[in-house]
């Protein structure tokens, strides 16, 4: 897939571990569908309780029995925001841990128009920088998002010196100028 000529501006090799992994998963549940459902539970909470505060306010008699359902579905949507992200990210490092503990070595290579991910040196996907949608940050994390929630995340301390920001100058540069491909 590519050329002897062309040599990357980085090349990321370190493995994603059981945390980056759910690190991953929760910043991805700030964004998109599932931050209006945890807004929508946020904004129902507050509803209830300013309710209550109202009714008891205004002296009437509030049956704390009949609420016990709202109760139960808030807590049951809580834990569910709590905890889901950190199961799916353990189940997923697991099945990285199945593609990629004893087999071939993987590394993302970042070029000036593309990035590549490559088992032992050979490359098994090319990924244009048009066509990412949003680059964001956690605290171990640069997360690439392309479109259909295809995801590529690398570690920060997987780049020397300053050639993430060379990178992220790069993938500005493209989206700027490139169409991308549909």
């Amino acid at each position: 897939m590519q050329t002897q000529q062309e040599t990357p501006m980085a090349v990321n090799d370190r493995r994603l571990t059981q945390a980056d992994f759910v690190e991953w998963l929760i910043a991805t549940m700030r964004t998109g569908f599932a931050k209006v459902c945890l807004i929508v539970v946020g904004v129902a909470l507050c509803l209830i309780v300013c309710l209550i505060v109202l009714a008891l306010a205004m002296g009437w008699k509030v049956d704390f029995v009949s609420l016990w359902p709202a109760g139960v579905c808030l807590l049951v949507a809580g834990a569910f925001a709590y905890a889901m992200p950190r199961w799916v990210g353990r189940l997923r490092y697991r099945q990285y841990l199945m593609m990629a503990e004893h087999g071939p070595k993987r590394c993302t290579a970042f070029y000036t128009q593309y990035l590549e991910i490559q088992t032992n040196g050979m490359a098994q996907g090319r990924y244009w920088y048009a066509d990412i949608q949003k680059v964001f940050h956690t605290k171990h994390l640069y997360v690439l998002k392309f479109a259909n929630q295809v995801y590529c995340a690398v570690r920060k301390d997987g780049f020397a010196g300053d050639s993430w920001q060379q990178v992220y100058r790069c993938i500005q540069a493209e989206r700027a100028t490139r169409p991308s491909k549909k």
